[in-house]
């Protein structure tokens, strides 16, 4: 069975996350807007069987995966040793505090999948529908090739002790 922690930030009128969680797995999402009942997490809950936890509490879930889907810095020297987590994987952009952010989740012993190298998705199926000839096959292709990017750099990182930040940054 997996655990997910999802970290997620919306306005209260947009979905907060779009995490789909394998049969058997349990989750914790967490809203920096979870003040207003109405908000979108909260109909997102009962698909899931997610627990809600209070925003500052979604670093002390022990869990698998910790996904950070909306704030950028959220990995910092204060939040980092309080993650109980064996994989850092998720949308939010800049999601290190600062670069050697790398090299602590690393010492860490935590998988980290740069938000950078993960992300690419989104904006390759935008690319191609705003082209006016659009392809799923072409965007299937860049998707899988981003699935091989990473697969490339958490070996690389792995096989040479280095964070996954670093090595995706050559």
């Amino acid at each position: 069975s997996t655990t997910e922690a999802t970290s997620c930030a919306d306005s209260g009128s947009a979905p907060a996350t779009g995490s789909n969680t394998p049969t058997g797995a349990t989750s914790s999402v967490a809203s920096v807007s979870m003040k207003y009942p109405a908000n979108a997490i909260y109909d997102f809950i009962p698909a899931t069987g997610a627990k809600v936890v209070a925003p500052d509490e979604i670093y002390d879930v022990a869990a698998d995966i910790f996904s950070p889907n909306a704030l950028g810095a959220i990995i910092n020297p204060t939040t980092l040793p309080r993650l109980k987590v064996k994989v850092i994987a998720g949308g939010a952009n800049n999601q290190l505090a600062t670069p050697d952010m790398g090299e602590k989740v690393l010492e860490k012993g935590v998988l980290y999948a740069p938000d950078y190298v993960i992300n690419g998705g989104g904006i390759i199926n935008v690319a191609a529908e705003i082209s006016g000839t659009y392809d799923p096959a072409w965007v299937e292709a860049k998707v899988q090739r981003l699935v091989q990017t990473l697969g490339e750099v958490l070996d690389q990182a792995k096989s040479e002790n280095r964070a996954s930040n670093r090595v995706a940054d050559q």
